[in-house]
């Protein structure tokens, strides 16, 4: 049996682009695509409707479920080392396994079996790396594909929601959701991993690619700007391409479209798929429905194809904090149908809110360190820092021309995420400091209080605990290689 990446060194080139099939509805639409482009690889059951190059599966049940298909409908099956009996770790290797099933013996004989090690066992076979995959075997196999060396990557049957296509109705009463899950949604966490540690170009065959999002900014918003972009990127299950605009260029016809067009003030904190996959109309501009909670303000549009001459214009409106009715003047299709969730909020909701926004009002955390939500910002700005997708001169800069509080490159180099737990030494460098001309410096939204300090002190004790507990695990696993 060979291991995953010493096939894949052998017989996948990076450039040619795969196909990963999977059991969700728009597994029904693939007559409609001419599949013969791409190198197939099915999930699971999937496997019994398509024939593929690789048939990938976690769980030892789906190849006991599909060994009347699996010898003629792929060329090669790859299992993790040990796979999962009824969606738990396996305690038998694949090659303990191989007596006691012909199917594997037989494939394994034929050069056609394929292992690698995956994240949920503590057990280790090989050099790695290990393959990580919490939720679903979907992210598994981006994950394989990823490690191989593949540069695009595109799903169909990969949909998240709670149900399969009618060509798996036979297994919606024995193996949907078996594991436990509310939905598949959680898989799409794993592939916006995937996607931000190595790059790989992910998109599925049913909405266009990639992910177009347009940010009209000033000099001073540099900083907030490339923080937004890392926060979306964080997020995405779906490649993106951002584009930034000078605030003050003249507007050009950027025809590339549908695109999302973002306020540089907004904060991404979830996957922009939902708002992508929902489409929207050639000639349209979609915005959230009006919400008291939101206020005047629009922070984000979708664009349709067409409107390409007015996505310039369109940014610079949402810079400039406008309402709903100022961008119904725009385009009379403009359409207020979005979820209100969509619109950037002041306040974040854990598990509703996708933007969160920082009005300029002086308590924006680059400039104040007392705003409610600052340590969200921060993290991101801290890890997109580690990951080198924003490099510390940025930053330097920024702190120079006085576009942000000093205070902050202290807490970049100390990483301390919590803005209310830096230290005097910290908070005294900013002393003097003043936000750039045109924001406030009133009183500060939220007062440095024993209440928002506990909540502070809370979240850091909870993050210590946690990171105690993956270097615990990671130690258990360091023991057992």
């Amino acid at each position: 049996m060979k291991h995953f990446l010493e096939w894949s060194a052998q017989h996948v080139r990076p450039e040619e682009p795969w196909l990963i099939l999977g059991k969700g509805p728009s597994f029904a639409l693939r007559s409609r695509y001419d599949l013969s482009g791409y190198h197939l690889l099915s999930l699971n059951h999937a496997v019994r409707e398509q024939s593929v190059l690789v048939a990938h599966a976690i769980d030892l049940n789906v190849v006991e479920a599909c060994a009347d298909v699996l010898e003629f409908q792929t060329r090669f099956l790859v299992l993790p080392w040990y796979p999962h009996v009824d969606n738990q770790p396996g305690t038998l290797s694949v090659d303990e396994l191989r007596p006691n099933f012909p199917l594997l013996q037989r494939l394994a004989d034929a050069g056609r079996l394929l292992w690698y090690d995956l994240s949920t066992s503590p057990v280790r076979h090989g050099p790695g790396p290990v393959v990580q995959a919490t939720y679903f075997s979907a992210e598994a196999a981006l994950n394989l594909l990823a490690l191989a060396g593949v540069h695009r990557i595109r799903t169909l049957g990969v949909d998240g929601g709670t149900t399969y296509s009618n060509d798996f109705d036979d297994l919606k009463d024995k193996t949907l959701l078996a594991n436990g899950r509310p939905s598949f949604d959680v898989q799409f966490q794993g592939f916006a991993r995937t996607i931000l540690e190595t790059g790989v170009d992910v998109a599925t065959l049913q909405a266009p690619s990639p992910v177009r999002i347009y940010v009209a900014h000033t000099e001073e918003e540099e900083l907030p700007v490339a923080v937004l972009r890392h926060s979306v990127r964080r997020h995405a299950s779906l490649s993106v391409e951002f584009v930034t605009l000078p605030a003050g260029s003249v507007s050009s016809d950027h025809g590339e479209t549908p695109a999302i067009v973002l306020s540089p003030r907004a904060h991404c904190v979830a996957d922009v798929r939902p708002l992508w996959m929902g489409g929207v109309g050639e000639g349209e501009i979609a915005t959230p429905v009006d919400s008291p909670r939101y206020g005047d303000a629009i922070g984000l549009a979708l664009v349709g194809t067409g409107c390409g001459s007015e996505v310039g214009h369109l940014a610079r409106l949402l810079r400039a904090g406008s309402s709903a009715a100022r961008l119904g003047a725009l385009r009379p299709a403009t359409r207020a149908r979005l979820g209100s969730e969509w619109n950037p909020d002041t306040k974040f909701q854990a598990g509703r809110s996708r933007f969160v926004r920082y009005p300029p009002d002086g308590s924006e955390p680059w400039l104040s360190r007392t705003n409610p939500v600052g340590h969200l910002w921060v993290r991101d700005l801290l890890d997109a820092i580690t990951r080198g997708t924003i490099g510390v001169d940025l930053l330097a800069a920024a702190i120079r021309r006085g576009h942000v509080r000093p205070s902050l490159g202290y807490q970049v180099e100390h990483r301390i995420e919590e803005p209310l737990l830096l230290p005097r030494r910290a908070r005294l460098l900013d002393r003097g400091f003043r936000p750039p001309e045109g924001v406030p410096v009133g009183r500060q939204r939220l007062a440095a209080t024993s209440v928002a300090l506990a909540q502070a002190l809370a979240r850091c004790v909870e993050r210590r605990v946690r990171e105690y507990r993956a270097q615990s695990i990671r130690r258990m696993l360091a023991a057992n290689r």
